[in-house]
């Protein structure tokens, strides 16, 4: 979703390589993964590829569900993998009382020159009170610290673009038992650290010319 009426920011959602005119801007996921946040190296190759697309099926399911044009008969034959992952998240929105405003939207950052696309905020009506929250789910094996700064990247794009405050930050750990667990982050330090990223980034860009944006999302592994 571009947020600019000049239709200068762009982003391939092949390569997921993002940015504004001739730029490339780093995405949420991108600089986690350059500066150490998260790190996937003792992963075997195809393991990771294989949790990459049930997390890219899932997410576009829960999509769908929560529109109601989800077609479960054929969505479960083709990739049974997926449905316990699907049966968390119904569990999920009917308990928690959560209500999505906004969903899979890409924002871009003119401040600080980057991109991401947050899983789904909205309000939860429930037992953590009226408040602006984001979500962020995870259908890995456990929850892990960098959710924490991938969610304050989201709460930045989406203070600058739609003017939401966010109150609540949640990682949605969705399990193949057909359960879930809803993971707070609270740690205001998330800030700093994805903004020390985001600076470390460019002066590595335009200062010590160390990093070329074009050659360091060339790899792959760079969904956001």
């Amino acid at each position: 979703m571009v947020q600019d009426k000049s239709k200068l920011f762009f982003f391939d959602p092949k390569t997921h390589i993002g940015g504004y005119g001739n730029d490339i801007w780093p995405s949420v996921t991108q600089l986690e993964r350059t500066f150490g946040l998260i790190d996937f190296s003792m992963v075997p190759e195809e393991r990771l590829a294989a949790k990459s697309l049930l997390g890219t099926r899932v997410h576009a399911a829960t999509v769908l569900i929560d529109n109601g044009s989800l077609d479960e008969e054929h969505f479960n034959s083709s990739f049974p993998e997926c449905v316990p992952y699907l049966e968390g998240y119904r569990k999920f929105r009917i308990i928690e009382g959560f209500e999505v405003e906004h969903k899979e939207n890409r924002y871009f950052s003119r401040k600080w020159k980057f991109h991401g696309a947050p899983d789904e905020s909205g309000f939860n009506i429930g037992k953590f009170g009226k408040d602006a929250c984001l979500i962020d789910y995870k259908c890995t094996y456990a929850m892990y610290p960098a959710c924490g700064p991938q969610l304050a990247a989201y709460s930045m794009l989406l203070e600058e673009n739609l003017k939401i405050k966010i109150k609540k930050r949640f990682g949605l750990l969705l399990k193949p038992t057909g359960n879930y667990d809803l993971v707070p982050f609270n740690d205001k330090s998330d800030f700093t650290d994805i903004q020390a990223c985001l600076v470390l980034w460019w002066a590595r860009v335009n200062k010590y010319k160390t990093l070329n944006p074009k050659k360091e999302l060339s790899h792959g592994n760079n969904n956001d």
